[in-house]
């Protein structure tokens, strides 16, 4: 039980092949979301911690799991998502690398992903974000960096009522 509090992994430098699916709140708080688990790589340096994950979305929240991913790269399978949210699950993500993916961020049903940080775009994705009756924000500020030659097959996608409110600048 973490009584509401914000929990902090600290991810050595090195490649994972294992991602996370995290269901439900943290266990010990009465309310939805409270005391998320902060995932961190490198912040000096987001490329020294590598997350790349084959036949799974990379990191997965279900039923009110509230989880930040911040400073690392992440690369998925053609098939799946670097960042995907579901059911009441949130996701807060920012200063990261991204890889290749189906989407870099995914939001279904009644799912959340907050971009808050900048990030560097170093391979595309079929879309770079997604709604399906989801939420994704990019909030202002936020400067997400093409790589040089790399393109999306659709930038952002909205299905089914998605919601996505990009403030930020793509370049």
């Amino acid at each position: 039980s973490l009584d509401c509090r914000q929990a902090f992994v600290q991810l050595a430098p090195g490649i994972y092949t294992e991602g996370l699916e995290a269901t439900g709140p943290v266990a010990g708080c009465q309310v939805q979301g409270g005391g998320p688990i902060f995932f961190m790589g490198d912040c000096t340096d987001a490329w020294r911690v590598h997350v790349y994950v084959q036949g799974l979305n990379v990191f997965s929240v279900i039923h009110g799991a509230v989880v930040g991913v911040v400073c690392m790269t992440i690369s998925a399978d053609p098939f799946h998502a670097a960042l995907y949210a579901t059911q009441f699950g949130t996701i807060e993500g920012g200063s990261l690398v991204l890889g290749q993916a189906d989407t870099h961020f995914r939001a279904d049903p009644y799912g959340l992903i907050a971009i808050t940080g900048s990030n560097y775009l170093a391979q595309g994705a079929n879309v770079h974000g997604g709604a399906n009756f989801g939420h994704v924000v990019v909030v202002p500020g936020v400067v997400e960096t093409k790589a040089p030659g790399i393109g999306f097959v659709q930038t952002l996608q909205s299905l089914n009522g998605g919601f996505i409110a990009y403030q930020g600048v793509l370049q």
